[in-house]
């Protein structure tokens, strides 16, 4: 599973299964970018930001679907790996 989080969003399926935003619940679609407290998906033809910290999101990667809160993965993309055991960790407290 840390291979998972620790691999690239970009261009994965990603699903809002719950936010403190009751209008973000439910919005689905491919990851266009990811910045640090963002993520850019295509939904249907139109960009939509979506604030990873108060957002719990699926993410469909590949052979897997992984169900993560946004608060754990607050990090830059590129950042990611040196906060993979932290990561990981509260991965386990999300299921």
């Amino acid at each position: 599973m840390s291979e998972l989080v620790a691999g690239e969003f970009l261009g994965r399926k990603i699903t809002v299964l719950k936010s403190t935003n009751p209008a973000m619940n439910n919005i689905t679609g491919e990851v266009l970018n990811e910045t640090k407290n963002m993520f850019i998906i295509d939904k249907g033809g139109r960009e939509v930001k979506i604030p990873k910290s108060i957002c719990r999101f699926s993410i469909d990667m590949g052979s897997e679907k992984l169900v993560i809160d946004g608060k754990f993965i607050c990090y830059r993309p590129e950042n990611r790996i040196k906060e993979l055991r932290r990561i990981t960790k509260n991965i386990r407290k999300v299921k």
